[in-house]
């Protein structure tokens, strides 16, 4: 549901097809299990999982990028090269940074010695800012597609709103439950976003 609300979101900056419609017969838009077929390169020092929708026998939508910022399980996880998949196999060339280097949290968040503070300390904005826009540098300067979308999930949907607008940033933003959100970044938001809050 969550990647649907994406999918609606970027359609207006440019044709999209239905979110329910596969090329790929007998394999849904979005997989939950399986095998990532995306590859992981180093670009401007920055590990980055990268899939492009001719790796899923789609047919690309020319011009707009998907910039996939995951939760604080990092693109080590399974289901986030999958989920990048689900976004080729959509048509749309998807790049997801390594927001931690190579130092996401660990599956069991309950980990005695798993220390939330120090990892959220570790992994400021300060940190994590030259991330994305290096990824957004090799989309738009490498890659050559000039309109990027963000799909941002719990800590990755903070930096999807962070960087939606102004001249390096993209043009439009989906971020899942977005956590450690703040006020200024929220009034600072200045493009087409769409917001799926958890809570009441």
């Amino acid at each position: 549901m969550k990647a649907f609300g994406f999918l609606l979101a970027a359609s207006s900056i440019g044709p999209l097809a239905s979110a329910t419609e596969c090329p790929v017969a007998d394999a849904p838009t979005v997989a939950h299990q399986g095998d990532p077929v995306g590859s992981t390169e180093e670009h401007n020092g920055v590990n980055m999982y990268i899939t492009s929708p001719e790796k899923m026998q789609a047919t690309t939508k020319p011009g707009i990028a998907v910039l996939y910022l995951t939760d604080v399980f990092g693109i080590q996880l399974l289901e986030n090269k999958l989920l990048v998949d689900s976004f080729a196999r959509a048509g749309y060339m998807t790049v997801a940074p390594d927001i931690f280097n190579g130092t996401p949290a660990p599956s069991d968040l309950n980990d005695p010695s798993f220390n939330t503070t120090a990892f959220l300390e570790l992994h400021s904005p300060n940190a994590t800012d030259p991330i994305v826009e290096s990824t957004i540098s090799h989309i738009r300067e490498t890659l050559g597609i000039d309109r990027i979308a963000t799909a941002g999930y719990c800590f990755g949907g903070r930096y999807a709103l962070r960087f939606l607008g102004g001249c390096n940033g993209a043009d439009l933003a989906f971020a899942a439950h977005p956590s450690l959100l703040q006020d200024g970044e929220i009034s600072g938001i200045s493009g087409p976003a769409s917001v799926a809050a958890a809570g009441k």
